[in-house]
């Protein structure tokens, strides 16, 4: 009651001090304000940067894994041709039971018996009928075999694919554990002896009689792209054939493919290149033959450094690069930064709670503290009252604010920021809650996948810029077609999307891709490189049947399978899995 008079007795005075009070309280709400949103963006600036430094060292481990394969095959090659290689009367030592391993096939060449091959056990052989056999080569043949089954280890633990040996007078002795039917795929005119995989060993390629590794190639009888580390083996000193051990390019791929400690983010190499810019694979795809990195990435190529990764921001996307020195290539990662952003956002949305919470508090202990202050002003208690209720007001509409903002950054968490569809995080979610849904209501429920034909050759031909433009187009198609309140359209990445349809059968799933492809064509997007001159798109469809228990991988698998068909069989068309419904132009 005391200071209550004695503002009483200031009147005006009294009042203009309680007002200086107010400002240094708004000087300081705004001063930590304002502190708290630099701190908030280096806040930002460090979780981000420690997020991508966990890729860089995740990046770093894979590269590491991988070299360690290649630096084992090529050790490996160099102890395989140096035990594969005879004289006279080591091979005299050998057996001479050849025809106890093989048997002659109907097309006239001699292979492994198959009632008594097992490709996980042991080598296989086979012999075209050209080559005939004398003691000499049988035993040669039995020792290649045996020296061959002396170095499967390496790819029964998946370091390297296989071992095979290849002599000069043609047929080979091979271990290849996951291709069991590969012996039983050559043909009367295979020949590899023209191939890298021989003439790399030989004395005018090979002077020092090392290991090399071959270009990357595709072997028709594996059908698969590999490298290989080949070396030769000698008879009496004299050059006799190579031996080698193959690195599949998709196993490589799968080996570079790295993943978050977390798992938010996964990133599969975005180019494989030679250290001249030669593009060995692009997103998982072996290019055409010249393809070259494309012009605005070249300066990349100046990052690598021996095995350490080196970084570098290029617009909106953080490039990693690194040597893999061994097979003269480059790897060069691809990571979105708003992709960073999405993968942080839980950590963001701590981060916006905390710093609201301490706003909070702030505001709160400094408004308490003016109350104490002006707890014996009886006078003013009116003024103060309401000066509170401003501030809890404001204190409301921020917390209202920052709500706001957590909601918009979770639901762009599961968008794609390209096209406004679902991204993959979105599908991957409403699959599975489509999925039990379907269960729970044994109801069918159906997956239809898009991948847009020749994209690759329409952004080469007409830049990334247009790429975008042509995926937005065919996005506004799909959100024009399907508006059902369960179904759900997403971008599953590049040029594909996928479509989830519940309570939907094939039959209808299919109407929906065919009315989804025909409108299109209909956009009459001009594409350079296309048959018909417009942009058109391949689709497969899958269908999860009532009842059938089905995984939700199974479902995904046979969509994509269909897919794959649609494109084999020439593309502008739907295909659906396990059905003879089919359609196209």
């Amino acid at each position: 009651m005391e200071g209550s008079s004695l503002i009483a007795q200031d009147g005006p005075t009294g009042r203009k001090e309680l007002g200086r009070a107010y400002g240094v309280l708004a000087l300081l709400v705004a001063m930590v304000i304002g502190a708290l949103t630099l701190e908030y963006r280096l806040v930002a600036d460090y979780l981000v940067n420690q997020k991508l430094d966990a890729i860089e060292v995740a990046m770093e481990g894979a590269t590491a894994r991988v070299a360690g394969d290649i630096a084992m095959a090529q050790a490996s090659v160099g102890r395989f041709a140096n035990e594969m290689s005879f004289n006279s009367t080591e091979l005299s030592e050998e057996s001479i039971a050849l025809e106890s391993l093989i048997e002659r096939s109907p097309d006239g060449v001699l292979r492994s018996r198959r009632a008594q091959f097992d490709a996980r056990a042991s080598a296989g052989i086979w012999i075209p009928a050209s080559v005939t056999l004398d003691d000499g080569l049988r035993r040669m043949f039995v020792r290649a075999y045996r020296i061959t089954n002396l170095f499967r280890q390496g790819a029964l633990n998946r370091r390297f694919a296989n071992s095979w040996v290849l002599p000069l007078v043609n047929g080979q002795a091979i271990f290849f554990p996951d291709d069991p039917e590969v012996i039983f795929n050559v043909t009367p005119e295979t020949d590899y002896r023209a191939t890298p995989w021989v003439q790399l060993t030989s004395p005018a390629q090979n002077r020092d009689h090392g290991a090399r590794w071959t270009p990357v190639s595709f072997d028709e009888v594996a059908g698969q792209w590999m490298v290989s580390a080949v070396a030769p083996f000698f008879r009496d000193g004299v050059w006799a054939g190579s031996v080698g051990h193959d690195l599949l390019l998709k196993e490589l791929l799968r080996a570079l493919t790295v993943r978050s400690k977390q798992g938010a983010l996964e990133l599969a190499p975005h180019y494989v290149v030679q250290t001249d810019g030669q593009v060995l694979l692009h997103e998982g795809k072996r290019p055409d033959q010249d393809a070259r990195l494309p012009a605005d990435l070249r300066s990349l190529l100046s990052l690598k450094s021996g095995d350490r990764i080196q970084r570098q921001q290029l617009g909106e996307s953080h490039f990693f690069v690194t040597a893999l020195p061994e097979l003269d290539s480059i790897v060069i990662y691809r990571q979105d930064h708003f992709e960073v952003l999405q993968a942080l956002a839980a950590q963001f949305q701590n981060l916006h709670v905390a710093l609201g919470v301490f706003v909070l508090l702030v505001v709160l202990a400094t408004a308490g503290f003016i109350n104490r202050e002006l707890r014996h002003r009886h006078a003013e208690r009116q003024l103060l009252e309401i000066r509170n209720s401003e501030l809890e007001t404001l204190v409301q509409q921020r917390t209202q604010a920052l709500s706001e903002a957590n909601d918009k950054l979770e639901s762009l968490a599961l968008q794609d920021h390209l096209t406004g569809l679902g991204n993959r995080r979105a599908f991957d979610a409403g699959l599975n809650q489509a999925w039990d849904r379907a269960q729970r209501r044994r109801e069918s429920l159906s997956l239809v996948m898009l991948d847009v034909d020749y994209f690759k050759k329409f952004n080469d031909a007409l830049g990334h810029p247009e790429g975008d433009v042509c995926l937005r187009a065919i996005a506004r198609v799909i959100k024009e077609l399907v508006h059902r309140p369960d179904d759900l359209a997403c971008r599953y990445g590049g040029e594909e999307f996928a479509l989830i349809l519940p309570a939907t059968e094939a039959s209808g799933a299919l109407r929906v891709a065919e009315l989804l492809r025909l409108q299109v064509m209909a956009q009459q997007i001009k594409h350079p490189h296309h048959p018909l001159g417009i942009v058109t798109v391949s689709l497969g469809v899958a269908e999860l049947g009532p009842g059938l228990n089905l995984s939700v991988e199974t479902l995904l698998a046979q969509a994509d399978g269909a897919l794959y068909r649609a494109k084999e069989q020439g593309r502008n068309r739907t295909e659906v899995a396990n059905d003879e419904l089919t359609a196209s132009d």
